[in-house]
């Protein structure tokens, strides 16, 4: 495995462009042209479903009856096997999706709230394609916020090694800065991409930056004065209150549109439809699955860089959430969910690494506890909601794992081992930001942090023994 590269290292995942040209481009696809060129009759809605993915079926056969149609036995990709012509049969199924949408919005039964939140996700739908086709560009606001939360980003980038510097707090530091290059790339990222914008920049910023302001606040102002520090970061009902609030705040940036969705299911739940009603909507939710999934499976093709992937996340989510509105306006229960034992393995990972460091960093390092403790506890919510959601895959997922929990791994070793040898020795492992040890400490720290998708390969092999048994 090379140092500075491999595919398992962040430095070539966050640096390396992958196939984001050609994933952009395909969105600029005819749905009406082969891959050759010669004009063909778009097909019906019918058409262009029936012949989907037969291969997808072929495979899916041996578990499913055959006479049945079910969610899993999806099909793909009605106008043949290559790149192209996935891409193609893709345009089509948005142009079908866009027709579905129209009609359920156009429905006289469906109310205002209903409307307002298919309408929300379609939109998101549309500005998001018209941007990667080039016919839409940020405003002039939306570029200001966009750079307001790059330098709210690289604040974070900086400081919390700093703080933790000042305050002496050597575990947090070994936590936190092995990733900062990581971080920082992650920054410079989204300055070179071309296709970034305000929602791509929150998103990721919201994942793995501003969450972390409430501890950094706590620690800049202990920083500040020695008898705050003695006193603000002692005590357990010192350390819990700020707790709660930290976990409070990044429990918002994780999971703060499920609170948005939570208030627009009671809302939308609180409708009647009749029978008939309820059987248009069947339908057309049918063919949206129909074309959502041809879609989530034509992009699971591509392999993307962390930036793109983000911003292809949030596209599927938007699809997905029309779904599930569809759900609830139905009174039904969420669709049947294909296999997620790869990302359910993913999320007991996180809560491994999690509930270690918490346990591990709150009788040595009280700083460090509180940032592990506001940290994981949101993100382990936020890694379920995607386990759970059926748009997201488990490239996802990792993708989420790799930018967060995965890089610190290796420090969650060297706090376990911290705690056995204060338990033993009633001192710390490290006295201080001098000696070799500690360097060399984090020196090692830093390269194995290097390789977050081969810890997320470590959980992922271990899940598959245990599901084995």
């Amino acid at each position: 495995m090379p140092i500075w590269g491999g595919s398992k290292s962040y430095i070539v995942d966050e640096t390396s462009v992958f196939e984001e040209t050609e994933c952009v481009a395909a969105f600029s696809k005819n749905p009406r042209e082969i891959a050759t060129g010669v004009s063909i009759p778009l097909p019906t809605i019918d058409e262009g479903c029936s012949g989907v993915a037969l291969q997808e079926a072929q495979e899916r056969a041996p578990v499913a009856p055959p006479a049945v149609q079910t969610v899993s036995s999806r099909r793909m990709f009605a106008f043949g096997s290559s790149r192209d012509e996935h891409s193609i049969a893709a345009a089509a199924c948005r142009e079908y999706r866009d027709s579905v949408i129209g009609q359920l919005l156009e429905k006289p039964y469906i109310t205002t709230s209903a409307k307002s939140y298919f309408s929300a996700a379609s939109r998101a739908i549309q500005r998001q394609e018209a941007r990667w086709q080039g016919r839409d560009s940020s405003r002039f606001a939306e570029r200001i916020l966009f750079w307001v939360l790059i330098c709210l980003m690289e604040a974070v980038v900086v400081l919390p090694n700093v703080v933790s510097i000042k305050l002496s707090a050597e575990i947090a530091f070994l936590r936190g800065a092995p990733g900062a290059l990581q971080n920082q790339l992650i920054v410079l990222g989204l300055i070179d991409f071309q296709w970034a914008d305000a929602r791509l920049a929150f998103a990721i910023g919201r994942q793995c930056f501003l969450g972390i302001y409430p501890t950094l606040i706590v620690g800049l102002i202990a920083m500040c004065s020695p008898t705050i520090s003695k006193v603000g970061l002692s005590g357990p009902a010192s350390i819990t209150w700020k707790a709660l609030i930290s976990i409070a705040w990044q429990m918002l940036m994780h999971n703060g549109k499920s609170i948005y969705d939570f208030y627009y299911k009671m809302r939308i739940r609180g409708e009647r439809l009749t029978s008939p009603e309820k059987d248009e909507i069947r339908v057309l939710q049918s063919d949206l699955i129909e074309y959502s999934s041809v879609l989530y499976k034509w992009l699971d093709g591509f392999t993307l860089s962390n930036r793109l992937g983000a911003q292809v996340s949030n596209y599927k989510k938007d699809h997905e959430d029309i779904l599930t509105a569809i759900d609830w306006l139905l009174h039904e229960r969420p669709r049947g969910r294909e296999s997620s034992v790869g990302k359910s393995v993913i999320l007991i990972g996180v809560i491994f690494i999690g509930s270690i460091t918490c346990v591990s960093a709150f009788p040595v390092d009280a700083y460090a506890g509180l940032i592990a403790c506001a940290y994981f506890i949101p993100l382990g919510f936020r890694i379920a909601v995607d386990v759970w959601d059926e748009s997201q895959g488990l490239d996802d997922v990792v993708r989420v794992f790799c930018n967060t929990a995965g890089p610190s791994f290796p420090s969650t070793i060297l706090m376990v081992i911290n705690l056995a040898y204060w338990l033993a020795t009633k001192k710390p492992l490290f006295n201080g930001f001098v000696g070799v040890s500690f360097w060399m400490t984090y020196g090692v720290l830093s390269l194995l942090c290097l390789y977050p998708k081969a810890w997320a390969d470590v959980f992922m092999w271990i899940g598959a023994k245990f599901t084995a048994l």
